[in-house]
Parts: C-alpha cells; sequence; structure tokens
C-alpha cells in the first residue's frame, strides 16, 4: 500500500468528560496529519494508490511583452495561452497564502514547490534571468547566466529555493 511508511494521527484519549479542550486537540491531530501527507504536497492521493502521480493543472493567461511579478494560483502545471507575439517571464509570484513574521496574510512561494510552465503558442518565451523587473522574491535564476528562450513552444520546470529567495529552473525544453 502506498501509506505503509506514513503513521497514524496522534488521537489524543479521551477524558472522562468531553470536553472542548479534548476535541480542539483532536481537530488540530487530525488537521496537521491531513494537511502534511495530503494537501501540502498538492499530490491527488486516489491517484498515488494506483501508482499515478496527477499535478493540478491550469491555463494561464499572459500578455505580450513583459510579465514582472506574473501571479500564479497555488497549483504546479500551467499551459500558457494568450500572447500573440514574443512574450517573457521576469519572475513569478505565487497565491500561497501564508502569515508573514508580524501574523500578517502575505503571499510567498513555500520552499520546494514546483511550478511547469507550457507554452502552447507558437510565439517565443523568455525566462529573465534574475530580472530587475520583479521583486526579489519572485526573481528567477535559470542556471545558465543568460535568458533561456524557447522558439515557441516549450517547457520549463522552476523550483522554489527558500536559501536563495528565488525561482530555480531545473530543466527547460527548448
Amino acid at each position: 500500500m502506498a501509506f505503509d511508511q506514513f503513521k497514524s494521527p496522534r488521537i489524543p484519549g479521551a477524558p472522562r468528560e468531553y470536553e472542548f479542550p479534548y476535541f480542539n486537540q483532536l481537530a488540530r491531530a487530525l488537521d496537521n496529519f491531513f494537511t502534511n501527507f495530503d494537501s501540502r504536497a498538492g499530490i491527488n492521493v486516489d491517484s498515488m494508490s494506483t501508482n499515478r502521480l496527477v499535478t493540478p493543472f491550469t491555463a494561464l493567461t499572459v500578455v505580450n511583452g513583459a510579465n514582472d511579478n506574473l501571479v500564479i494560483p497555488a497549483t504546479t502545471f500551467f499551459r500558457i495561452s494568450a500572447p500573440t507575439s514574443a512574450f517573457s517571464i521576469t519572475g513569478i509570484l505565487t497565491a500561497n497564502a501564508v502569515n508573514d513574521s508580524a501574523g500578517a496574510l502575505a503571499f510567498s512561494a513555500l520552499d520546494g514547490q514546483q511550478v511547469v510552465l507550457y507554452n502552447a503558442t507558437a510565439n517565443v518565451m523568455t525566462i529573465a534571468n534574475q530580472s530587475a523587473s520583479s521583486t526579489a522574491p519572485n526573481r528567477i535564476i535559470t542556471n545558465t547566466g543568460a535568458d533561456i528562450v524557447t522558439t515557441g513552444s516549450g517547457v520549463t520546470t522552476l523550483i522554489y529555493s527558500k536559501a536563495d529567495a528565488r525561482w530555480v529552473v531545473i530543466s527547460a525544453q527548448l
């Protein structure tokens, strides 16, 4: 079975009288278990048990020219459409809601989060290397020291590194 290596959540024993703290602790234990082993991974658990990995997919509309701090939903695979001429991506901002150090709601990429950008158009896509046009934590490191350019249809896979505070290209099919 796919989940044999994982342990069940630790369920606290019920006190003699069922009190609010008991149920509160039970709810937190269950929430932590399912957050760590299901929703945080962004993987379809039903598909894992059948030996298939299914990643969330969405269409992504970009504009001609520069796409600075491109806002993407909290998903993995993006099929790019809409531009009618060459376009570039200088940085990526995800819709992952997190709390900043002051406890305020902020949006940030998660360490190890992966994004696959599939250019389904016939137009040239440029992934800009360390472009100052985007905010520092949204910038992209191409690992070539230069921009990556597809000649029409192409796929680029990126992973977010909190240590570098950048998206890092891990593969590109030009």
